[in-house]
């Protein structure tokens, strides 16, 4: 177990608002499923609903690297040194350690592409992006891992399709028993704007309670989730 003595700052990439409201308020319950470390959210992108406490920046820089560039020039002291990246269409579905997170990860089967994990980063990182940096590297964890000297042999590769990381739906018609399956054996998930509507009778189910986040909650379906058609994940 890696013990983290200062706080560290959840960074949530916030887009579509008008999609992804009730996909915020899951990930922010979900935040309560990391083991280790003492942390703080900060949503940056889209303006986040007045029921939401968290620390929230607006921004319309279209690459995560920039809005967070900014975000931190704009808001230094909202931000610790050690930060956790995530975006809104994730969550984390199981306790994880925090030494889970700090592992630096890849996506094994579509190069060049995220993840959909969360993942470390560092503040400084974020002070002096340059446009270079971004068409070199688009992806913000293929930045992270360069930015940070990480060493290709350091990193974990990330396969969806087996245990432990990663849960990927992304179709709207997801089979329920494989998304109660990954539940039992993953630490995240990624789901699509597509793969929302169906989940949320699950997720409402999973993570029931409101968070410390919440204020003036509306209450959120209970019905079972209705069985769906076969077909991907």
């Amino acid at each position: 177990m890696i013990e983290l003595k200062d706080q560290m700052t959840v960074v949530i990439l916030h887009k579509n608002h008008h999609l992804r409201t009730s996909q915020l308020i899951y990930l922010l319950r979900s935040l309560d499923n990391i083991i280790g470390v003492d942390f703080k959210p900060v949503v940056i992108g889209d303006k986040v609903p007045e029921n939401l406490t968290v620390d929230n920046i607006v921004t319309t820089q279209e690459h995560p690297a920039h809005a967070i560039s900014e975000a931190i020039k704009n808001n230094p002291d909202l931000f610790n040194q050690d930060l956790i990246i995530m975006s809104d269409d994730m969550l984390i579905i199981n306790k994880c350690m925090i030494s889970t997170i700090l592992l630096p990860k890849y996506n094994e089967f579509e190069q060049g592409k995220s993840s959909h994990t969360p993942f470390y980063a560092r503040k400084e990182m974020f002070t002096g992006i340059t446009p270079e940096n971004i068409k070199s590297c688009p992806v913000l964890e293929t930045l992270t891992q360069k930015m940070l000297s990480i060493p290709e042999a350091m990193l974990t590769p990330v396969d969806f399709r087996v245990p432990p990381f990663l849960g990927n739906f992304v179709s709207a018609s997801p089979d329920m028993k494989r998304v109660k399956e990954r539940a039992g054996n993953r630490f995240f998930f990624h789901i699509s704007d597509d793969s929302f509507p169906a989940l949320e009778p699950f997720l409402a189910k999973y993570f029931p309670t409101p968070g410390k986040y919440e204020t003036d909650i509306k209450k959120v379906d209970d019905k079972k989730p209705t069985k769906q058609d076969q077909g991907g994940d």
